[in-house]
């Protein structure tokens, strides 16, 4: 009984060390990330001042 449940013990463990992605992969993923961090920024300030813009027009 001790050892089955040692056993769920270890699955679980593992189940959450799966969960954030380590290794290349989640090297590759943290950098697209970032890179859409960066670029959803640039584009959000771009709309803003486009906005700003429109609303200065009027």
């Amino acid at each position: 009984m001790g050892a089955a449940h040692h056993v769920e013990e270890e699955g679980q463990t593992a189940r959450r060390r799966r969960a954030p992605q380590t290794g290349t992969a989640g090297m590759m993923r943290m950098r697209v990330s970032q890179h859409l961090e960066v670029f959803l920024q640039t584009s959000l300030t771009h709309f803003k001042n486009q906005i700003a813009q429109i609303f200065y027009w009027r």
